[in-house]
């Protein structure tokens, strides 16, 4: 019985040596893997800041472009104001001026 068992121990060597190398193969395919995952990642990282800092100097521009506009909204209000008045006090001048000929 001894001899059997021995045989027996014998033959599952080659099955845990096969066991073993599936192992190493997996752990070194998973290592790529991870290496591959990791160089995505920063590449992704490198991406965001490009556009992120893209964005931010195309913020900056229509800030700027918002302002100007503001500067002309505020000037033009001015100006209609100014001509508004203007126009009340020619619009009154003439009816004085009607109601003395009258």
């Amino acid at each position: 019985m001894t001899t059997d068992k021995i045989i027996e121990l014998l033959l599952q060597v080659p099955l845990a040596g096969v066991n073993i190398i599936v192992v190493v193969l997996f752990l070194r395919f998973l290592e790529r893997n991870d290496e591959r995952q990791r160089e995505f990642i920063a590449d992704q990282r490198k991406d965001n800041h490009l556009a992120v800092a893209a964005l931010a100097q195309e913020v900056a521009r229509l800030d700027g472009d918002i302002g100007t506009l503001q500067e002309g909204s505020a000037q033009h209000n001015a100006l209609m104001l100014a001509a508004v008045t203007e126009m009340r006090q020619n619009i009154a001048r003439r009816a004085d001026t009607r109601l003395r000929k009258s």
